[in-house]
């Protein structure tokens, strides 16, 4: 295979006949948005038209494409012509602002599907060449039309064997229609010639003159058509041509095999069925000959036509392209005796070329390349292709691949350089989901830089509209279509003032709006209102502009910069506020909080003085005008060097900014190294003991029955006006004393404390000498994590993993952390517990809160049960997972868990609760005490307090709490519960400082990227999808939400389809999720919607999972499902699709998770939400192990395959960019194919074959190939070998590796070059 051949950098490969996928991403911009005009407007229908075009035009559609006829316009006599419907017609088109494509129509319309006018071809043309000789042929009435192999006449076109006779009557209307509409040139964008049957360069191979009466269509959809190769010239030209090609009669002979006495009998197919059952045509040298003649003889009637079009055009119509269209053929391509066989009989492709192949666009290089050979820079010429919206249907009724060929003829039209755009084949496709999903998919994925939609009527109303609307605003870069923008408003009277544009984006600066209740503006294009723009919610200044939306109201007095971008559909109106409070200072040292800088004048110059003390690990600052971040400076962070004081100097105007080092930073973090701690410093001598308390002074210590009075700190460093730490130093040695704090008053415990007494009555903390609860055999290494996505999480709850008897662990270490790393459990002979662990691969344990909760205090009953995310005391252990209330010895024992697990090769991470505590805003009093400046104005977490996170000393409470999990207990990541909460530079901070002072812990840190179903003002800056990216470099990962909805649908019921029950599965969330979600571009700054399944910088990003401790759990969702769609009974199937969920996490790139239990079909009966369920409902049930020991041993080989192969775990996005290409060659089936030896895999060619529907058979590259995973079953594959084909079963993952590229074929790896 010549690699060069299919390697474009961008988009798409084709391998062995399937479409294959780099970085998903617009291949070229959406330079024109059509639709087609009606097939004929009468007088009564004009109203309605103009009404279509004016929401066609507000939609964003640039032009309207018209079939002009030949049947209307010459139907009264040989050149005579009435241009008088047109004329109308395009004086409408005009009138709205839009351009016309008028199709030279030399069809017949009527006869196809969709077509609800008829106009015949002239009827003079007929009778015209009666009589006349042409070739040696004395011409009759039929020698001018096709003729099928059933011996049946086609009228809808002239067949091409008689190009050479009736091109004139081609240039005659050319030369018409230049003559009269050349005055409205510039109107006219692109002029396409219809080349035959529908205005599609094709034979009339499945149309109604082989349909006989009151009988089925013998040639119709969906069957193979029919060859229209039997009328006389067509038999002139086959039999000349052969003899051209083969030189003589003997030679024809001796190619076909054959014994041909005389040139007479060389003949066209005589038993049609038996040439395309057999595989004559595509396997017999006479079969490949006939096939390629066919092919040549369309692709030359293309440029015969195309070429006379386009000399009489001469230099007329300057400004428009040409344009031709082929349709697409898409059933029978996958036919078991006959494959590709409609399309032989439609001329498109040939059979001589391998048809599986890139370099031959599986068959359409030949006429996808006539494009190529027309263009010339005066007049560029576009190819045109239908059935965009089409969805293979690969079964025995239609044996289509629409969705294949859509890509593929795309391929080759990017391969060959020849601009392609596209078009639905049916009315209907607009509106049909799938069906607009596909029209999507096509510009998503592939070269398509335009867009025809059939018809007007369909995307000028309703849901067509407003899906066209958004592809445009979607896919549109660079290309406007409003000659004019105007601001019209309280400002100037309702007047026009007339808007600037620069790229996409009109500008008006400086507009001065009054202090009336009723300052309002709008936007008008044409300045009389006919299109004008508004906004979805009258109170927003900034938004999606709306098509006669509502007065977007001013709230505030003052001067505005209003911006329309016109391709995204969305305005603005930037408030120029007064510039003492215009410019803020946002950076490491406030935590990226808002601090406002001084205004040093009136022209717009600021400053601020800034002391940089080791708040981050990497100091850095932005300034932002409106403390939004909607207009911020500069484009990335400012980076200066670190203890340091500096004086910050911005002119707004100009944008310079100086930064001037004032003095150097010598005490603090910046000193000795050791910062301010808060809470308590123990030794044996003293015990300082600090707290900060912002709002009240009288700060106590009380401490075994006394108070001391606690003093501020001095010479803090200022933190966004909360400096007050208060401390005090108590001599002796105060290990196990009981403490907490008195703030004017109130009891407050200690937000640091290390420990607590376990009833919470007595709200006291424990002064607790760490030193003397280390593990009694000292601290192991931390388990080697080379890189983060070599992780392989499993998410378990302590008590649920060892509290049924089934664990085997002693009854007083059930549920406890010694319970959970017990050693040698068994049930009837199986591992449990620490050894099941051990067994099943996996890297690291997530545990659900392990810190003190609220819920279940000690003195409720021993079965009480809770998840435990209320949290109490962030940094103390939960004291029912001790088996003791001594406080060296709670610490101790989950010290030494950890460490246990460590020894055992498995790392552990923490689910933390940061977002909020427990108690309600009525009740809490883990900070309350204190200050309520730990919370939020607004209720994020949905708990009625929300952690504000921006305030810096919170921040740093975090931060410090974080690192003391590290330090002190070894803990090697964290899950943050509802990370969404927070913005994400700070929570960028609090991984970069823990990162830089444990590198070598490599710890992983990811969480949920959504809030408490709360509607937050500041959206964009707190850590989603789409914006996770930019904190990378730190590490940061979220759980990806739409590949897990993708792969199984709703969550809590049975609901939703998904992939993993060939239900409406969208293909693309699952290509894009199984590689690793990367972003559509490498800049972590691009700026994507908030929720786009594609935006990880890094794989590491995507934490990829099917089900955690939230909703149903696999099994239970699997069963719900089952009870809906009445499949309760299918065991084995509802087995292997649970199979099938674990291997396609576990062959996804990024990070793998699994919920404990899965492996063995744990149940949780169907609670969906089992926080505070019994044991019953939630404890591990070890018998699940023996009764499931299969679904145990696959999920045990399918973690064993990750970990064995770095192909499964690309580290970078360069890396999966380069060396990952998708492909969805049907419904239900996605494939990757990864280039293992870019890591140095012993699997240097490794392909993934997801299939969610019935068995595939899929063929394969050169060489042998070895099965190492097939049909979801442990048992299956072994490495058994296979080449030229593979089937792949269906509700399974198949993994194939080579150990090399074959020989003989030069195989493209890499998408780069």
């Amino acid at each position: 295979m010549n690699t060069s051949s299919c390697c474009f950098r961008q988009l798409f490969c084709l391998i062995s006949g399937v479409l294959l996928l780099a970085t998903p991403a617009h291949a070229s911009p959406l330079e024109t948005a059509n639709v087609m005009a009606p097939l004929h407007i009468e007088p009564a229908q004009m109203a309605d038209f103009e009404v279509q075009l004016t929401a066609a035009k507000l939609s964003g559609v640039d032009a309207v494409s018209v079939d002009v006829w030949w049947g209307d316009v010459e139907k009264a006599g040989d050149n005579v012509f009435d241009w008088s419907y047109y004329d109308t017609v395009f004086a409408k088109i005009r009138d709205h602002n839009l351009k016309i494509v008028p199709i030279l129509s030399f069809h017949q319309c009527g006869g196809n599907v969709g077509d609800t006018y008829t106009s015949l071809l002239p009827g003079w043309l007929w009778s015209k060449y009666q009589g006349k000789t042409f070739k040696g042929l004395q011409l009759d009435d039929k020698d001018l039309l096709y003729r099928s192999e059933y011996g049946n006449y086609s009228r809808e076109t002239v067949q091409l064997w008689a190009d050479e006779l009736v091109l004139s009557e081609y240039t005659d209307l050319t030369a018409e229609f230049v003559k009269h509409f050349a005055p409205i040139a510039s109107s006219i964008s692109e002029i396409n010639v219809s080349a035959g049957p529908a205005g599609e360069l094709r034979y009339p191979s499945y149309n109604g003159h082989d349909c006989i009466p009151g009988a089925a269509c013998l040639t119709g959809y969906p069957t193979r058509g029919g060859l229209q190769a039997y009328s006389r010239l067509a038999l002139a030209d086959f039999q000349a041509a052969m003899l051209q090609k083969h030189q003589t009669l003997a030679g024809i002979n001796a190619a076909w095999k054959t014994t041909l006495g005389s040139v007479s009998e060389i003949q066209p197919p005589a038993n049609h069925d038996a040439f395309f059952d057999s595989g004559a045509y595509r396997n017999l040298q006479y079969g490949k000959d006939f096939v390629d003649w066919y092919n040549q003889a369309l692709v030359s009637h293309g440029r015969s036509l195309l070429s006379a079009v386009g000399n009489t055009l001469g230099s007329a119509f300057p400004s428009a392209k040409l344009g031709f269209k082929i349709p697409g053929v898409h059933w029978a391509m996958a036919h078991p005796t006959h494959p590709r066989a409609a399309e032989v009989a439609a001329g498109l492709i040939r059979t001589s070329v391998d048809l599986n192949a890139d370099a031959t666009g599986h068959g359409y290089a030949n006429i996808v390349g006539l494009a190529k050979q027309l263009s010339t820079p005066a007049r560029p010429v576009v190819l045109h292709f239908t059935c965009l919206e089409m969805n293979d249907a690969n079964d025995s009724g239609q044996y289509s691949l629409a969705k294949s060929l859509v890509f593929w003829v795309a391929a080759e039209a990017k391969r060959q350089g020849v601009p392609i755009k596209g078009e639905n084949a049916l009315s209907g496709g607009v509106t049909s989901d799938e069906g607009w999903n596909n029209i999507e998919n096509a510009f998503a994925w592939s070269a398509y830089s335009g867009f025809t939609a059939l018809r007007i009527g369909e995307v000028a109303s309703g849901l067509g509209k407003d899906r066209y609307a958004a592809l445009i605003r979607k896919f549109r870069r660079g290309t406007g279509t409003f000659p004019s923008l105007f601001v019209r408003g309280t400002n100037n009277a309702w007047g026009s003032t007339p808007m600037v544009k620069a790229g996409d984006v009109w500008l008006l600066p400086g507009v001065h709006f009054g202090n009336t209740a009723e300052e309002r503006f709008k936007f008008d294009v044409f300045g009389d209102w006919r299109e004008n723009y508004g906004a979805a919610s009258s109170d927003s200044l900034a938004g999606l502009a709306k098509l006669g939306g509502a007065d977007i109201r001013v709230a505030a007095s003052g001067t505005y910069d209003i911006s329309f971008d016109e391709a995204a559909r969305t305005y603005a109106a930037r408030s120029l506020a007064p510039p003492a409070t215009s410019w803020f200072f946002r950076g490491t040292p406030n935590h990226w909080a808002p601090t406002a800088m001084t205004a040093l004048d009136s022209k717009g110059s600021f400053r601020t003085t800034v002391t940089f003390a080791k708040e981050d690990p990497a100091p850095r600052f932005k300034l932002d005008r409106l403390a939004d971040w909607s207009d911020s400076f500069p484009a990335r962070d400012r980076t200066v060097a670190d203890c340091a004081t500096y004086q910050i100097t911005f002119d707004a105007a100009s944008k310079a900014l100086d930064v001037k080092k004032l003095a150097d930073v010598v005490t603090g973090a910046c000193g000795d190294g050791k910062r301010d701690k808060l809470g308590v410093s123990y030794t044996q001598a003293a015990s300082t003991f600090s707290l900060w308390s912002p709002e009240a002074s009288k700060v106590q210590l009380w401490l075994d029955g006394k108070t001391y009075p606690m003093t501020a700190l001095p010479g803090l460093p200022a933190r966004n006006g909360m400096t007050d730490v208060y401390t005090v130093t108590v001599p002796g040695d105060q290990h196990l004393k009981r403490y907490n704090f008195r703030v004017n008053g109130r009891v407050a415990r200690d937000p640091y404390g290390a420990m607590v007494d376990p009833d919470p009555r007595k709200n006291q903390n424990i002064v607790v000498d760490l030193e003397r609860t280390e593990p009694l055999e000292g601290w192991a290494a931390r388990p080697p994590l080379a890189a983060r996505e070599d992780a392989v999480i499993y998410e378990m709850h302590v008590r649920d993993f060892t509290i049924d008897a089934s664990s085997g662990v002693p009854a007083a270490k059930r549920g406890k952390f010694a319970g959970l790393t017990a050693p040698g459990t068994r049930y009837q002979g199986l591992s449990t517990g620490l050894d099941h662990l051990k067994e099943l691969g996996v890297t690291h344990v997530q545990l659900l809160p392990i810190f003190d909760f609220a819920s279940c205090p000690i003195t409720s009953p021993p079965s009480c049960y809770n998840w435990g995310y209320d949290p109490a005391n962030f940094n103390v252990p939960e004291e029912r997972y001790a088996t003791t209330s001594d406080p060296v010895e709670r610490i101790r024992e989950l010290k030494t868990m950890v460490n246990e697990l460590h020894k055992a090769g498995i790392r552990v991470i923490m689910d933390v609760v940061y977002n909020h505590t427990a108690g309600g805003s009525d009740h809490e009093n883990t900070f309350s005490p204190i200050t309520r400046a730990y919370f939020t104005p607004q209720d994020l977490s949905g708990t009625g307090n929300a952690i504000d996170a921006s305030r810096p000393m919170v921040s740093d409470f975090i931060r410090d709490s974080l690192e003391y999990w590290v330090s002190e207990y070894h803990i090697d990541g964290f899950r943050f519960d509802l990370v969404g909460v927070f913005d994400y530079a700070v929570v960028g901070s609090w991984l970069q400082y823990l990162n830089q002072r444990h590198p070598d812990a490599t710890l992983l840190a990811y969480g949920e990227p959504w809030n408490g179903f709360a509607a937050d003002t500041l959206e964009g800056q707190r850590v989603r999808l789409g914006t996770v990216a930019r904190i990378a470099d730190a590490h940061v990962g979220v759980f990806n939400p739409k590949y897990r909805e993708a792969l199984k649908g709703d969550n809590d019921d049975g609901k939703g389809g998904g992939f993993l029950f060939n239900q409406g599965s969208d293909l693309f969330s699952i290509a894009v999720g199984t590689r690793g979600s990367i972003r559509a571009g490498r800049d972590p700054f691009a700026q994507i919607d908030t929720w786009d399944k594609m935006f990880a910088a890094d794989p590491e990003q995507s934490i990829n999972y099917v089900s955690a401790h939230d909703n149903l759990n696999l099994r239970d969702k699997i069963l719900a499902w089952a009870t809906l769609n009445g499949a309760t009974s299918q065991t084995g199937y509802l087995k292997r699709i649970q199979e099938f969920a674990a291997a396609t996490v576990l062959t996804s790139q990024g990070i793998a998770f699994l919920q404990a239990g899965d492996e063995m079909l744990r149940t949780k009966q169907g609670d969906a939400n089992s926080y505070q369920s019994p044991d019953s409902i939630n404890a591990i049930q070890w018998k699940w192990k023996a009764d499931n020991a299969d679904v145990v041993a696959f999920h045990r080989a399918a973690i064993a395959l990750r970990r064995a192969h770095p192909g499964f775990r690309l580290q970078s996005w360069d890396e999966v960019d380069a060396n990952v290409t998708t492909t969805t060659p049907r419904n239900g089936v996605v494939i990757n194919r990864i280039n293992g030896a870019a890591r140095a895999d012993a699997w240097k060619d490794i392909i993934v074959i997801y299939n969610s529907a019935d068995n595939y058979t899929y063929t394969l590259p050169g060489g042998s190939w070895k099965v190492a995973l097939e049909k979801s079953d442990a048992a299956a594959g072994q490495d058994r070998t296979v080449s030229g084909s593979v089937v792949a079963e269906g509700t399974a993952v198949t993994v194939l590796h080579q150990g090399s590229p074959s020989e003989g074929e030069n195989l493209r790896l890499s998408i780069k070059r």
